[in-house]
């Protein structure tokens, strides 16, 4: 764990666990109601019609946050929809050095037409604590296909 290292026999102060406890104060979270779709074979954090989920938040000592980062989707034709995230730098959404780039392996997916739920949640490490950062859905589908992304939401809790 960043900024702590415990020994066996070492007295443990409260204060110490601020470290570990989750700081809901410093919780940002958005929900996205509007159905929006995407016929985007790349990522992309714009859709039409609506808006994807983001957040802001402030690292704390820890350097590590939980995400979550879900979503409804349906596709048109047999294609598959991904629903990943971005991360970064800065308190403007969609703006600032990249620090985790979407991409398929911390995606949902789905393939087919039925409407479903697809995404994950994740711990993600290595923030710098006291530092601003922004996160974003970010939005793809197979080739030849429309997708429609229904309720989104997305959650980032500093640790």
């Amino acid at each position: 764990m960043a900024g702590i290292d415990w020994f066996a026999g070492e007295k443990v102060r409260a204060s110490d666990l601020n470290y570990i406890s989750p700081n809901t104060t410093d919780m940002d979270d958005d929900l996205q109601a509007v159905d929006a779709t995407t016929t985007s074979t790349s990522y992309t954090g714009s859709l039409s019609g609506g808006l994807g989920a983001s957040a802001v938040f402030v690292a704390q000592g820890s350097g590590s946050i939980l995400l979550g980062n879900w979503g409804v989707s349906k596709n048109s034709g047999s294609g598959r929809d991904w629903l990943s995230f971005e991360i970064r730098a800065g308190a403007v959404v969609g703006s600032g050095t990249v620090i985790v780039a979407a991409n398929d392996n911390n995606a949902g997916t789905k393939l087919g037409t039925v409407d479903g739920l697809i995404g994950r949640s994740y711990w993600i490490p290595g923030f710098t604590p006291g530092s601003t950062y922004n996160v974003r859905q970010m939005f793809k589908v197979s080739s030849g296909t429309t997708v429609t992304y229904g309720k989104r939401t997305l959650w980032a809790v500093p640790l």
